[in-house]
């Protein structure tokens, strides 16, 4: 099998299956070691899982293969900024580049740069970028913004008009993807359900959060559990992956890595199906604390009808991943509301009011939210880490995952650092959106600084 054929199996097994992803790209990096396809495949889905020690080791098998080539100091230079050290980032950076000028290192020593506060570097490597015949489309997106930002001339904000222009959502998701995933660690831990867990605990905040299991502050082993339902997940996962439910009276193993959560066994039902919602918000401001949420959102159906057969994830995990490839391809996700797995919240909103009378589900989730806000603010040093100058750090943003029982009470499952990011098409037709009005929000503050009440509401 070639790398290629390899790579592109890895590929398609991630969204199902991260761990089986990663042993079909080492078997490709074992196969093929000094093949960069090979090695760039792998790494890149240890760095997507969080799992630095995979990278670190990978970064090394390179160099043991390759040598000291550019591949291995540009990863480097990224195994650098995950640990929060960009003057050193920049060195590797700049070493890759002495040794094979490449984009992605081109792109990472500009943005680096510009964070920094190195306004003339950042114009330097920014204009090279858009010289360079290789550039791909998100990174000459980040160097016209960078450029627009730093010198603010009517050339440079007629080119990101122009970017928006011609390719509108596009262009958002590329500046808040690649500003995300590079600028800074200020919110690193939240990714950690389990740290989530205990940041609410430590707050005292009155988060509607159902009864939550974690290790080791709740002990190891088997848990003996006699009431309701209950979900055991991976403290880092994503994706719906991994993921056992169980009905009570049942022991379920709470470890390191995974925590034990209470199950919302009485959903309220889309046309039979479960669901649940994901909001946005962004930390504006960090002098007045503004935090704002869109009034916008995610409604994820599961694809199989409700039930109480906990052995079937179809009726229970409402994560996208498990809609099916054949399910995007034929529209599902855009046909009419009774057949389809992902709502706006907008539509689901009215929905539930002209449907089943309820108007104060919005009301819900923002309270909801509040609380989560009240968490982070009560977190030591949080709001410190974020600054209020956006041409200097790019802004914080964040999702709310949520679930509606049958009485109408919203019920906070997890916070999302960076959500939406690396995400697919067609979902990504519902989140592109948010990331146009945070530009908006951010670069056209209106005089009395009141933003949009028909997108954005304070919490």
């Amino acid at each position: 099998m070639s790398v290629d054929a390899i790579a592109n199996l890895a590929g398609a097994a991630k969204d199902f299956d991260a761990n089986l992803a990663i042993l079909i790209a080492r078997y490709g990096h074992d196969k093929y070691p000094t093949n960069k396809i090979a090695f760039t495949t792998l790494a890149d889905l240890y760095l997507s899982s969080d799992d630095m020690a995979g990278y670190s080791e990978t970064i090394e098998r390179h160099k043991a293969h390759c040598g000291e080539d550019d591949t291995y100091f540009h990863n480097l230079g990224v195994l650098s900024l995950h640990d929060g050290k960009l003057a050193e980032a920049i060195g590797y950076f700049e070493k890759a580049m002495e040794i094979q000028p490449r984009i992605d290192s081109l792109g990472d020593l500009s943005l680096q740069s510009y964070i920094l506060g190195r306004a003339e570097d950042t114009k330097k490597h920014c204009n090279e970028i858009l010289k360079t015949e290789f550039h791909s489309a998100d990174y000459g997106d980040i160097a016209k913004y960078l450029l627009s930002c730093i010198e603010d001339t009517p050339e440079h904000q007629k080119a990101v008009q122009d970017a928006i222009a011609e390719k509108p959502f596009e262009f958002f998701y590329n500046i808040f993807r690649i500003l995300s995933l590079r600028a800074h660690r200020a919110i690193e831990d939240f990714d950690d359900k389990a740290q989530f867990e205990r940041m609410t605990r430590a707050a005292n905040v009155p988060v509607s959060r159902p009864q939550t299991f974690i290790f080791p502050d709740d002990g190891d082993g088997e848990i003996n559990l006699e009431n309701g339902a209950w979900i055991s997940k991976p403290a880092l996962g994503h994706g719906g992956q991994e993921v056992e439910i169980k009905g009570a009276p049942c022991n379920m193993n709470l470890s390191d890595g995974r925590l034990i959560q209470a199950y919302i066994d009485n959903p309220c039902l889309l046309f039979g199906k479960k669901f649940h919602v994901r909001v946005h918000f962004t930390i504006a401001d960090f002098f007045q604390s503004e935090v704002f949420l869109h009034k916008d959102g995610i409604v994820r159906l599961a694809p199989n009808d409700f039930d109480h057969d906990f052995s079937n994830p179809r009726s229970h995990i409402t994560n996208t991943s498990l809609h099916g490839v054949p399910e995007t391809q034929d529209q599902t996700l855009f046909q009419n509301l009774d057949t389809r797995l992902v709502w706006t919240l907008r539509e689901f909103l009215t929905y539930m009011e002209q449907q089943q009378g309820v108007s104060d589900i919005f009301d819900k989730i923002r309270t909801e939210v509040k609380h989560v806000v009240d968490v982070l603010r009560a977190e030591n040093g949080m709001f410190d880490r974020i600054t209020a100058d956006w041409k200097t750090i790019p802004p914080v943003y964040m999702g709310v995952d949520l679930v509606i029982d049958d009485q109408f009470k919203v019920w906070v499952l997890e916070l999302q650092k960076r959500p939406a990011i690396g995400g697919q098409w067609p979902m990504m037709e519902f989140i592109l959106p948010f990331f146009r009005d945070m530009y908006h929000l951010i670069h056209n503050r209106p005089e009395n600084g009141q933003p949009d009440e028909n997108i954005w509401v304070r919490v």
